[in-house]
């Protein structure tokens, strides 16, 4: 059954079939817009009203600079011959070939969805109903890859409160407030348990926060917790019960390792390449030339790289220590440290640490297998 329409819906049901059906790669003739308009909303529109309407969105549109889409069409010239002798034929034109340039295209698209797929920042539910939002951007011609969702294997947060603690440290950060919160940890059955005092007791934190930032694939809130003095890093998927305080945050010039200064968020995250909060400090290091990929992707641009004799580079930045102790083990025997002296023989230590727990396991395990 066919309904009747006003001028005005003819242009939203226009417009939500170019919307709909049309992109770069999916373009539609005038008849193909009327077919589709009667099969999705038994609407029938006459061929002279398409036209019309379809001039008079591509002028809206399109004369609106900052519109965030544009709608694009081709003009055919064509001759029709006159019905009688005594007339000439008759030059006319012909649109066809429209379609919407929607917001983003399929690769921005592509690259927002994938990073929300293989993210752990949160659940599958979350997970799926952003990626669903995200596809009603443009044309139905684009197929993501949602399916990913579904692999039993992909690791993802267990916390359901993630979107509510991110829109809530969003206004916090704005109004410069507060806030307090349950910090949460895994526990051998696997799921998340609040964090507790000796006493068996919760444990409650309140903190100014001053960033939101993303590292290694997880959404980290920069802030400053009330019993320091110094800025530490806290991971939002791990965060739980978040309220705003009416307590204004403690300006971040007056921390002790902000020397006065504002937060320079680019260097910060360079320096702690792996979001431990601690003293940061001028390092020298050696590296295998082949590794050189590697040390950028860590550290970003270095404070200086000097080739060695040996095939190897030494390298200098300014990194926070803990990440740099982490680092040097984690492509151990590769990286040495070469200063500060405090440093090297720290990682000198845990390593012969390492060892001896090694020996002990060995000596165990041949105990125990006698």
């Amino acid at each position: 059954m066919y309904t009747t329409h006003s001028k005005k819906q003819s242009l939203l049901y226009i417009f939500s079939v170019l919307y709909q059906f049309s992109d770069k790669d999916h373009r539609l003739s005038q008849k193909m817009i009327r077919d589709l308009i009667s099969r999705e909303y038994q609407v029938e529109l006459d061929r002279k009203v398409i036209r019309r309407d379809l001039v008079l969105l591509a002028e809206f549109i399109n004369e609106i600079t900052d519109f965030p889409m544009q709608l694009h069409y081709s003009t055919v010239s064509r001759k029709t011959s006159g019905r009688s002798l005594d007339r000439e034929d008759v030059e006319s034109s012909m649109l066809s070939d429209f379609y919407l340039e929607h917001i983003f295209d399929t690769a921005e698209l592509r690259l927002l969805i994938d990073s929300l797929l293989f993210s752990r920042n949160l659940n599958k539910k979350d997970t799926k109903e952003i990626v669903q939002k995200l596809e009603r951007l443009t044309s139905n011609g684009f197929k993501s890859n949602i399916g990913y969702i579904e692999q039993p294997n992909a690791r993802r947060t267990d916390n359901e409160q993630v979107l509510n603690s991110i829109d809530l440290l969003c206004k916090a950060i704005e109004q410069k407030k507060k806030v307090k919160f349950k910090y949460t940890k895994y526990g051998v059955d696997q799921k998340l348990h609040h964090r507790v005092r000796e006493d068996g007791s919760v444990r409650e934190y309140v903190v100014s926060p001053y960033q939101l930032a993303t590292k290694s694939g997880f959404y980290f809130l920069i802030l400053n917790n009330d019993n320091f003095s110094n800025l530490s890093n806290y991971r939002i998927d791990r965060i739980q019960d978040i309220e705003v305080l009416d307590e204004s945050i403690r300006p971040i010039e007056t921390l002790s390792d902000q020397n006065g200064q504002r937060l320079d968020l680019s260097d910060y995250m360079n320096k702690h390449i792996y979001m431990y909060s601690g003293k940061n400090n001028f390092v020298r290091f050696s590296v295998p030339e082949d590794m050189l990929d590697d040390v950028m992707d860590y550290f970003g641009r270095l404070e200086s790289i000097q080739k060695l004799q040996n095939g190897r580079l030494l390298c200098s930045a300014n990194v926070n220590e803990e990440s740099m102790l982490i680092f040097a083990k984690q492509y151990s025997p590769d990286v040495l440290i070469n200063s500060p002296e405090s440093l090297k023989q720290k990682l000198r230590q845990e390593l012969e640490k390492t060892l001896d727990f090694y020996k002990l396991f060995d000596s165990t395990s041949n105990t125990l297998a006698q």
